[in-house]
């Protein structure tokens, strides 16, 4: 039974998120379901009651819950392409500082329980630098921050600060740049192909779960920055590479 629809509101069904995805919400109906992407806290609301935004029904509608975060995972879940830099953690972790490097340019970012805004001065279209906040998760979900290589076979090295914060799987083998950690990833390897079954036998722990996976793409026509126009430097070097008209 559709819980939303047997209730017969008339009320369009809206998207919406901020430009820097710090806040992301759907509304269908009488209903808004909201998440607070720096903090990872998640809201129901019914905006027909007064003083709607104080009354969180997450905990009371649980069916309304369920069909609306469907609805919005629907519209802001990530598609199973590119490069998914993946996190899992029982705390809050913080790095202001993760730089890419691809050997490819980079054609887009974009993210999925966890805030990531990458530098506003970004020229090289194959390195990006971000800062992460992956809040605390309820439940079995995971934080991903989404790369898109403009060519179907790439390679991609991670530098990652606050290393000590993090477990990864065992036969990853980072190698010590200055105060970060470097991995180096391909996709041609077919490890990192396979989805990951990061619940066998985890327990709970203080540090932050990171591991990489990578799914198929098609060749890109273009590069989309993401918070702004490609700067005229990095133009030029697409240009040169072929990638822009």
């Amino acid at each position: 039974m559709n819980i939303i629809e047997g209730k017969k509101l008339n009320r369009d069904f809206i998207f919406s998120t901020t430009s820097a995805k710090e806040m992301k919400a759907v509304i269908k109906d009488n209903y808004k379901f909201m998440e607070d992407v720096k903090v990872g806290k998640v809201a129901l609301f019914d905006l027909s009651r007064d003083r709607y935004e104080y009354v969180n029904l997450k905990d009371k509608e649980h069916e309304v819950y369920k069909e609306m975060k469907e609805i919005f995972d629907l519209q802001f879940g990530l598609k199973k392409e590119g490069w998914w830099i993946c996190f899992q953690n029982d705390f809050n972790f913080w790095s202001d500082s993760i730089r890419i490097k691809s050997n490819v340019p980079i054609s887009s970012i974009d993210s999925k329980r966890c805030y990531a805004r990458t530098s506003d001065d970004r020229t090289d279209p194959t390195i990006l630098e971000i800062e992460v906040i992956v809040p605390r998760k309820e439940g079995s979900d995971i934080s991903v921050v989404q790369v898109i290589p403009i060519e179907p076979q790439s390679e991609i090295s991670i530098f990652i600060n606050k290393f000590e914060e993090l477990d990864y799987p065992e036969e990853y083998k980072p190698i010590r740049v200055n105060n970060q950690l470097c991995f180096t990833f391909s996709s041609e390897d077919s490890n990192i192909t396979k989805e990951r079954d990061i619940w066998g036998g985890r327990k709970k722990s203080p540090k932050c779960y990171f591991w990489v996976q990578y799914y198929p793409v098609e060749a890109k026509k273009e590069v989309r920055p993401r918070g702004g126009d490609i700067p005229e430097e990095a133009q030029e070097t697409l240009r040169n590479l072929g990638y822009l008209d």
